[in-house]
């Protein structure tokens, strides 16, 4: 009779949130099939079929493997990264031979990422990705995210390769950094993250972020980051970069004929005109004629090794820093609200 009820509520739009926040809880595949009806509707809110997507993966059934396959390959973003991290949790055999093709692929950094943590779940996902690497293979935009899954293995031969191949993260200090867990669990001075992020050496938060609202700078403004990111979330965003990049800071690579290679962002293009900012925070302007050729980088411009100019303190002072950054608060203001 319960089961039922659950049922004839997944197909029920109005009764679907409810419905679909108990089946995650249960992770029963008996509600399997309504589960993937609302990740594949088209017409149900995006968060519901991102949470429906999330439930399948907890019902741990191979069965959906294909129409998660499917559904890692088109439509929306936050879909598709959801359908491959479902894929991982599920663990099926020949995972492997599915999420290779993907990892080496243009498509999305989100949804790659999501490809090699998958991968991680299991030894031979992991040796995939070492294997990867020592071929050369891997590429570098995922390089930070396969050293952080390689090394959290419980197969102490996977780690040993990883130690070798994908050497994990590494502080100012030149101590292996606390895994992300332990980093979240330690308690952060804002005041001392303040600095941290605006100090001249170190991380040179500055140089890349405005902290005033309305103020373009050549990365994203972070005056109210704390209002939209979580802590956990700051911190995946440091220690891998280029694992989600927003389309307004995708990096270019121009060759042209006047300076050679200029790598930045496009802050302008027109027929008249094409205005690149580089991450020494100039903006470099070029007639279309002058550029011989443009190809987009996948790497992030904030540097993948940041966490190498902190110390592991330093690092959690500045996640606590950037927590206090709410809309309506001042930023210079912010660490003292705390």
């Amino acid at each position: 009779m319960v089961v039922a009820a659950i049922k004839r509520s997944l197909r029920t739009p109005e009764l679907q949130p409810m419905a679909v926040d108990l089946s995650d809880d249960l992770g029963d595949s008996v509600y399997g099939l309504e589960l993937l009806a609302v990740g594949q509707s088209g017409s149900a809110l995006e968060p519901l079929r991102v949470m429906a997507l999330q439930s399948l993966g907890k019902t741990r059934d191979p069965a959906f493997l294909p129409e998660l396959e499917k559904l890692s390959a088109t439509g929306p973003l936050a879909v598709r990264t959801m359908a491959v991290r479902s894929m991982g949790v599920i663990q099926a055999k020949g995972l492997e031979a599915k999420l290779k093709p993907l990892i080496l692929s243009k498509e999305p950094n989100e949804v790659r990422t999501e490809a090699v943590k998958a991968l991680g779940h299991s030894p031979e996902g992991c040796a995939l990705l070492l294997d990867l690497e020592q071929a050369g293979e891997l590429p570098s935009e995922l390089r930070n995210v396969a050293s952080a899954v390689t090394n959290a293995s419980p197969s102490t031969t996977i780690k040993a390769r990883a130690q070798k191949l994908l050497s994990p993260p590494t502080s100012k200090n030149k101590r292996r950094l606390p895994p992300m867990e332990q980093l979240l669990g330690m308690t952060g001075d804002p005041e001392k993250g303040r600095k941290v992020f605006t100090a001249t050496n170190g991380p040179k938060c500055q140089s890349c972020h405005s902290l005033n609202e309305g103020k373009k700078s050549v990365g994203p403004n972070l005056s109210a980051i704390g209002s939209k990111l979580g802590k956990q979330a700051l911190l995946e965003a440091i220690l891998n970069p280029s694992s989600g990049i927003a389309p307004e800071y995708y990096v270019w690579i121009l060759q042209t004929k006047t300076q050679g290679d200029v790598t930045g962002i496009i802050a302008e293009d027109t027929p008249q005109r094409v205005t690149i900012k580089t991450d020494a925070a100039e903006e470099l302007r070029f007639r279309p004629s002058e550029i011989s050729s443009r190809r987009r980088s996948y790497l992030s411009l904030m540097p993948e090794d940041l966490v190498n100019t902190m110390t592991a303190q330093q690092l959690v002072d500045l996640l606590e820093f950037l927590t206090t950054l709410k809309e309506g608060t001042h930023p210079l203001q912010a660490a003292s609200v705390r």
